[in-house]
């Protein structure tokens, strides 16, 4: 029973951490701005939001299956009500589908760089393998990406560990630089940029947690030691990240992909493999965003569901062909950052000042 409890907690987790280590983070672009532009400060900051984030992920789990939360649309009613719930789940909506795009224009273009194939390659490959999953359902897409978490993040590791050894810079010279030049950034306070990180991450998980809530067997117990064991692997691997990004700063600045460059830099086999790595990245991410676009308008396992994935892939994969990928990384965060604090502070309030008590646990 022991074991068996082991393997749904680390499938779970592989999971999340695979949704986490989407193209931001698998780029390095989500590093590179958020954190990595403040110097040794950003490591701060990075505690900070994940110790915020990962427990409103926590709450949102919990009180979806209390208060029996099927749908994102409920979790917002629940915590915003009427008017503001409705307002977020609207954006959210459109927020959703706008990543899912994002997504597969990141694909694209790391086709187009990585393979030399046109960036339609990529893009219909990567439209393609995430509609595949998704007519599976919520479930079985759990499954899938759960084992690619851990994959993603030990490269990750690898590749910073390497760079950190063996960087241009001394990490001192890499934050004197970092603090005398102009680098893209969310904010210019270093720890209102980790609140927008929490901000961003917490909207952006929302729909995947409340769906994993909803729909995985698992226990209540097991779905919020996964989200804690997931943030701190992520925490480890960020951290690491940053300071490989501190010491190789005077290369990376401008650049569109760090992590990739960076593998390339130390072994072009290496980058390559990367290339795959990343693109399975996108991939975690991009399933359950599509998914959960889906589930707004058909639930799974009704005769509606597998059409209304398939037009939501193929508008998502139409939309990519209109975006580029680190200026809307950016753009696309910050503005999820701004709206999300009109869901982090009513959380708040409904988890420690309302405090409402479920009928029955779910």
């Amino acid at each position: 029973m022991e074991r068996k409890n082991f393997l749904t907690v680390f499938i779970l987790s592989g999971a999340y951490l695979a949704y986490l280590a989407g193209s931001g983070f698998g780029s390095g672009q989500e590093m590179m701005q958020y954190f990595t532009s403040f110097g040794y400060i950003g490591i701060a900051g990075i505690l900070i939001s994940a110790v915020l984030w990962s427990s409103y992920a926590a709450f949102i789990v919990k009180d979806s299956r209390d208060f029996g939360l099927t749908s994102l649309h409920q979790v917002y009613l629940f915590y915003c009500g009427k008017y503001l719930g409705n307002a977020l789940f609207g954006f959210s909506l459109a927020y959703l589908f706008c990543m899912a795009s994002l997504m597969i224009a990141g694909s694209g273009a790391a086709f187009a760089q990585y393979f030399h194939v046109g960036d339609e390659v990529g893009r219909i490959i990567m439209t393609v393998m995430v509609l595949i999953t998704g007519l599976f359902g919520m479930r079985k897409t759990v499954d899938v990406i759960g084992a690619l978490g851990p994959c993603i993040i030990v490269f990750v590791v690898l590749i910073a560990a390497i760079s950190l050894a063996n960087g241009a810079n001394t990490l001192e010279a890499g934050d004197a630089y970092v603090k005398s030049h102009d680098l893209l950034k969310p904010s210019e306070n270093w720890l209102w940029a980790a609140i927008m990180y929490f901000s961003y991450c917490i909207l952006f998980q929302a729909a995947y947690l409340s769906g994993v809530a909803s729909t995985n067997p698992a226990t209540t117990k097991q779905l919020v030691q996964s989200v804690i064991i997931g943030a701190v692997i992520y925490v480890i691997a960020s951290i690491l990240m940053m300071l490989a990004f501190v010491a190789n700063i005077s290369i990376l600045d401008g650049m569109e992909v760090p992590n990739l460059y960076l593998g390339d830099k130390i072994n072009p086999f290496l980058g390559a493999i990367y290339g795959v790595i990343l693109l399975a990245a996108l991939y975690t991410t991009t399933a359950p965003l599509v998914w959960s676009v889906t589930n707004v308008f058909a639930q799974e396992k009704t005769k509606k569901y597998p059409w209304v994935i398939v037009a939501v892939s193929v508008l998502a994969y139409f939309r990519s062909g209109f975006s580029s990928f680190s200026v809307l990384v950016n753009l696309v965060t910050k503005i999820a950052a701004y709206v999300g604090i009109l869901y982090i502070v009513p959380v708040f309030y409904v988890k420690f000042i309302k405090k409402p008590k479920p009928e029955q646990s779910v």
